[in-house]
């Protein structure tokens, strides 16, 4: 999943770069007063804002998530997998919307590991669980618990 990720970011830094530039094209025509027609004046506060959503929004969670995908150091969640948590764009838990790309999106009934990125949630690797392995890794975890370490 990463060149979607990497795709992602591409995408978001042309688009914010093409923000920038259209505010610098639109503030030039306010200062020269080549504007023909007046609410155009207020067209770079509209793209002023755009461009803060989409930098904040896309652009700097992805950046911060690189060192993350780098080091492959994901946050992991584990969930089931029920028709409730399925949205459109990837899976709800807990009230944290995760991305998932389309092609990948679990069954419902299963039990899933998710390996996210931190800060954009962008499900990197997703496992199913076996249900008598997470039972055999509980029994081991008491049985340790009551022998005491090796």
């Amino acid at each position: 999943m990463l060149p979607e990720f990497i795709a992602g970011l591409a995408v978001s830094l042309l688009l914010a770069s093409l923000l920038f530039w259209f505010l610098q094209k639109r503030l030039r025509l306010n200062r020269n007063k080549a504007n023909t027609i007046a609410p155009f004046y207020l067209l770079p506060v509209v793209i002023t804002v755009l461009l803060i959503l989409v930098t904040l929004v896309l652009v700097f969670p992805r950046i911060l998530d690189l060192p993350h995908i780098i080091a492959d150091n994901y946050e992991v969640v584990e969930t089931d997998v029920s028709p409730g948590i399925l949205v459109p764009t990837g899976i709800r838990v807990d009230g944290q919307h995760y991305f998932v790309p389309h092609r990948n999106l679990p069954k419902t009934g299963t039990k899933v590991r998710l390996y996210v990125t931190p800060n954009a949630g962008y499900v990197m690797k997703i496992d199913t669980i076996a249900e008598e392995a997470t039972e055999d890794m509980a029994f081991s975890r008491r049985a340790k618990i009551l022998v005491g370490p090796d």
